[in-house]
């Protein structure tokens, strides 16, 4: 019985989406370093410096999310799951990495005309079409894939080119499909994050709980201010 409603539960997701777990945007900057590197050649240690392309990863100073959930019930067979449709918008400030010395970073090796962003979406079949992200009230083109580590690398990003160096405003939005949960990975210096939802039975578990909250017959609000990672 319990491997029918597993697999059941699977035909429901199928076309639909599974937990979700959405992180971003996060900032890459790729980079050159100098590597040196000794090998072995008949019997004689040889040294050599070869030029490595890395990536630096930039969190938002700040950043505020919005995020609506609807929320529906799906059947197959005599089984049947909740699902949910969730409409996700936010805005991040980010500054210019101050202390790149201390990384071991040379300020002149940044390819900062290369610069990406990064937004993550653990399960890619739940991205609607729609997405937006803005730079200064500007669209960028978005890609499929290429999502931060914490999502498996699904997700979607944007080139941008930030060679001015100065305080970037990013806006975004974007809808998202799944079932069972919904999570989100805070990164930034503080996150403010608030839901709401029709949904009259809602639990909260996570690392971090809700700061405020209001449940009531006729949905839910939860604020989240202030997270900090």
């Amino acid at each position: 019985r319990e491997s029918q409603s597993t697999a059941a539960q699977a035909q429901i997701t199928a076309g639909w989406g599974g937990a979700q777990v959405l992180t971003g945007p996060v900032l890459v900057l790729p980079y050159v370093a100098n590597v040196t590197r000794t090998e072995t050649i008949n019997g004689q240690d040889r040294t050599s410096v070869v030029r490595e392309r890395r990536e630096l990863f930039v969190a938002p100073s700040t950043q505020r999310i919005e995020t609506t959930i609807a929320p529906d019930r799906k059947g197959y067979a005599i089984y049947e799951s909740v699902v949910y449709d969730s409409a996700m918008s936010g805005t991040a400030r980010f500054d210019w990495p101050a202390e790149l010395a201390r990384l071991d970073v040379d300020p002149a090796s940044v390819l900062a005309d290369q610069a990406q962003l990064r937004f993550g979406v653990s399960d890619p079949r739940g991205l609607k079409d729609g997405a937006r992200v803005e730079v200064g009230g500007t669209a960028l083109a978005l890609q499929p894939g290429n999502g931060p580590a914490a999502t498996g690398g699904a997700g979607f990003s944007a080139f941008l080119d930030w060679t001015a160096r100065q305080p970037l405003a990013v806006a975004w939005r974007y809808g998202v499909r799944g079932s069972q949960s919904l999570a989100l990975v805070p990164r930034g210096g503080e996150t403010e994050w608030q839901v709401t939802s029709p949904w009259p039975h809602p639990s909260f578990g996570g690392s971090f709980l809700p700061d405020s909250r209001e449940i009531g017959a006729d949905g839910f609000t939860a604020s989240y201010d202030g997270i900090t990672n």
